[in-house]
């Protein structure tokens, strides 16, 4: 048996663990893998990372690269782009199910709230936290809300 084979019977197996095995034990043993030079090998860790969602965050610049190849095997690039696909769901639907507190109220804000606070400050602001002016250029005032004085 060939390296290459023993690798791609190696990494379903591994693929199937996921929730068991170390993740980032496990992420860190494929991301190389992407870049092997046998398309199923890359085949076999593209469907193994999807399995590790959150996990496989750091390999979805090699995903987008293998999706967008056009020299790279059609399965490889649709399945780089589903496992893709997948990865950004997780990562979503994790970020939701987190909850962010206002730096200046302790306001629990929500994701239209946190998204905006990061684009704009790079901090967690709900939409109802004043500023003066020497802290920040936007000035916004509104009507007290609940827990706050």
């Amino acid at each position: 048996m060939s390296s290459a084979q023993a690798r791609r019977l190696a990494i379903p197996a591994i693929g199937k663990l996921a929730g068991l095995a170390d993740p980032k034990k496990a992420v860190s043993a494929f991301a190389p893998l992407l870049n092997d030079p046998h398309p199923q090998v890359r085949q076999y860790t593209i469907k193994a990372l999807s399995a590790y969602g959150t996990e496989a965050a750091e390999t979805l610049g090699d995903l987008q690269d293998i999706a967008d190849n056009p020299v790279e095997k059609e399965y490889n690039r649709r399945d780089a782009a589903l496992a893709e696909n997948n990865i950004r769901e997780a990562l979503r639907i994790k970020e939701e199910q987190i909850e962010h507190t206002c730096i200046k109220c302790a306001k629990i804000v929500n994701h239209g709230e946190y998204v905006r606070s990061q684009k704009m400050f790079q901090r967690i602001y709900c939409n109802f936290a004043t500023f003066d002016k020497k802290s920040v250029f936007l000035v916004s005032i509104h009507a007290p809300h609940a827990g706050s004085d």
